[in-house]
């Protein structure tokens, strides 16, 4: 039996299989980031949300709270893949949770 037939056999069959050995990328998560340092004297701080191309151009809005409390809330459409949320930090120096709460 030919070796080049066998070959081109297993080559379509690795590529065939390929991605249930690959993890699939999600492309709808959003990551958050702190700009300014909240051990400042700053009024305001700023929590940097790195939008996904996918969502770029949609119609978003986004809740930024700690524990039961909303900070802030941004309505719109992001145009780039930054989106800077601004919130006032008038709540005592403490350890908090800041959780994001998006809808498309």
């Amino acid at each position: 039996m030919p070796l080049k037939p066998i070959v081109t056999l297993i080559i379509s069959l690795i590529f065939s299989f390929a991605d249930l050995f690959c993890q699939p990328i999600n492309t709808v998560s959003v990551k958050m980031n702190s700009r300014l340092s909240f051990y400042s004297t700053e009024k305001t701080g700023e929590m940097l949300l790195h939008i996904p191309q996918s969502l770029v151009w949609s119609n978003l809005q986004v809740k930024l709270k700690t524990n039961d409390s909303e900070l802030t809330s941004w309505k719109g459409t992001p145009g780039s893949k930054i989106l800077r949320v601004t919130f006032d930090l008038n709540f005592n120096p403490a350890i908090y949770t800041l959780t994001a709460e998006i809808i498309s």
